[in-house]
């Protein structure tokens, strides 16, 4: 599937939006850029997805009500409120809990769900957001999976360190600062 928004720039100078402004640009997108077809996500992930997206409106909801309940003066709104919050945490366990049976139920979702959980500061409603979100998680080749194991734990190292085409120095030899930070003076012994 595609987005206009994504073949515009590449395809056509258009900026407008109508059905058939969209149609030709797509077309023209298709004709020379030549997308490879990308696979409809599986069922587990569509689960996966709804359940993460549900969880995530639990939480927005809760926050909201208990905001609400901060401003409520009145005794009977705040006890309602405290009841919806509650409901709101309780909704929100059953659905960590249905996701993580959906996450366990299948192999290939089971290994990428461990891989990102080995990483450190990701916790499992972060790696499951990951793997909802992002296309491709649950590819059978786990290709886009594989390389996490080789994430630092900080920014500049790991399978980069020292090479001159190192992502997070973004082009500057080993003499120049990051991000505009000062240049630290070492001296070996």
């Amino acid at each position: 599937m595609l987005q206009t928004w994504f073949c515009r720039k590449p395809a056509a100078a258009q900026l407008a939006m109508t059905d058939e402004i969209d149609a030709e640009v797509l077309a023209r997108f298709g004709t020379i850029m030549k997308p490879s077809p990308t696979e409809p996500s599986s069922a587990t992930m569509v689960q996966i997805q709804v359940i993460v997206v549900a969880r995530r409106q639990m939480l927005t909801e809760r926050l909201a009500l208990e905001n609400r309940c901060e401003e409520s003066t009145l005794d009977m709104v705040n006890d309602l409120l405290i009841k919806r919050i509650a409901l709101c945490r309780r909704h929100c366990g059953v659905l960590d809990a249905e996701l993580q049976a959906v996450l366990k139920a299948d192999p290939q979702i089971a290994l990428q769900y461990a891989i990102l959980m080995s990483i450190p500061g990701i916790g499992p409603t972060t790696a499951a957001t990951v793997l909802a979100e992002m296309k491709g998680w649950a590819a059978p080749t786990g290709q886009r999976s594989r390389h996490l194991l080789d994430w630092p734990n900080e920014p500049g190292f790991g399978i980069y360190e020292g090479k001159k085409d190192d992502p997070w120095r973004a082009g500057r030899g080993p003499e120049q600062p990051l991000h505009g930070q000062r240049q630290r003076n070492t001296v070996e012994p």
